[in-house]
């Protein structure tokens, strides 16, 4: 963390401290029994929009182990710690921030453009290389340049005692302003994909999709007081009790928060409480056929489970346009915007790979 006022350091220096560990904790112990079940359950169903959730807990892990040692009795003379510590607290917000950032840019063009997954896969190594390369210039370029040392309780960004706005230039540039425009980018996206929503009469869409909009909404509120905390002192201003507190709670305990979005997928409980029972007898090619009314006529439809966890619904009677349900494999959207959802559809991003 930055330089904080000096009082703020002598009092709630083993407080703050303390604070992190345990929140780091919390946060390991979630993605590490996490991850084991879905090492468990990984032959029933994984697909592109599972491992985003995946790739997101990996990238939180840095973070987590690098908060375990109060570097406060360090030798200052060794830079050696800092310079390996700081680097990996670094890289690892920022893998954060812009894996929350493809997430929901998967989800805004699956619901726009109605992808499957198959339109999706040829973006993961460029997802990857974002996800998991890109961070690695913003967290080494200040090595070079101000290095890193300890700061209150753990290892960050140097200060440079010849030029102090190196200082604030290097935080913004390799770190809080990162982070930053990642943010507004989550919450403009998310707003797009509302509206989206909202304008084409969207509804009733997967559970597990909703899980996945769920990751930016967790991101917003943990780095919120991050960023804000960072940039109030990168000013030199005192740095305010609560809302230093409610940053290290915050970011520490994303970890936790993104592996109970993972676990709380509809998809994935379903399939943890299938293996803990050992119910082999689903199948997720099996297929089963309901009755439903809709608009007071009754309709047999046919209700298709596919591998990746979404479903396809198949009228076997025409309905009017006017009432009629047209029946997406993410979500369902009203007959009467199908045209002008099939015309926005045809503008596709997915055409310019032709």
């Amino acid at each position: 963390m930055e330089s904080l006022a000096t009082t703020f350091r002598e009092e709630h220096h083993y407080a703050y401290f303390q604070a992190g560990y345990i929140c780091s904790i919390v946060s390991l112990v979630t993605i590490t029994i996490t991850l084991f079940l879905l090492f468990l359950i990984r032959k029933r169903f994984f697909n592109f929009f599972y491992s985003l959730g995946v790739y997101l807990l990996i990238a939180d892990i840095p973070i987590i182990v690098t908060s375990f040692h109060d570097p406060s009795n360090l030798d200052p003379s060794n830079t050696l710690y800092c310079n390996i510590i700081g680097p990996l607290r670094v890289y690892s917000n920022i893998s954060v921030a812009v894996w929350n950032l493809l997430i929901i840019w998967t989800v805004f063009f699956t619901v726009k453009h109605n992808l499957v997954e198959e339109d999706l896969r040829i973006y993961l190594p460029r997802f990857l290389t974002l996800g998991y390369l890109l961070p690695w210039i913003f967290a080494i370029v200040p090595i070079f340049i101000v290095g890193y040392e300890k700061k209150f309780t753990s290892c960050w960004i140097g200060t440079s005692s010849t030029h102090p706005w190196a200082t604030q230039v290097i935080n913004a540039a390799c770190y809080w302003g990162i982070i930053l425009i990642c943010l507004i980018l989550v919450v403009i996206v998310s707003i797009w994909t509302v509206r989206f929503l909202l304008r084409f009469e969207i509804h009733e869409i997967s559970g597990e999709f909703y899980a996945l909009g769920l990751y930016p909404v967790v991101f917003v509120l943990c780095n919120a007081a991050d960023v804000f905390d960072r940039v109030y002192i990168s000013f030199g201003a005192e740095a305010i009790v609560w809302i230093a507190y409610t940053h290290v709670v915050m970011r520490q305990l994303q970890g936790f928060f993104h592996g109970m979005v993972f676990m709380l997928n509809p998809r994935v409980r379903s399939e943890i409480v299938k293996m803990i029972l050992c119910d082999k007898s689903a199948d997720p090619k099996k297929v089963k056929s309901f009755t439903k009314e809709i608009h007071g006529a009754e309709f047999q439809k046919q209700l298709l489970h596919e591998s990746d966890g979404f479903v396809h619904l198949s009228m076997q009677q025409p309905l009017p346009l006017e009432n009629e349900v047209v029946i997406s494999k993410y979500f369902k959207i009203r007959g009467s915007t199908h045209e002008a959802y099939s015309n926005s559809s045809q503008n596709s991003f997915l055409s310019d790979r032709a």
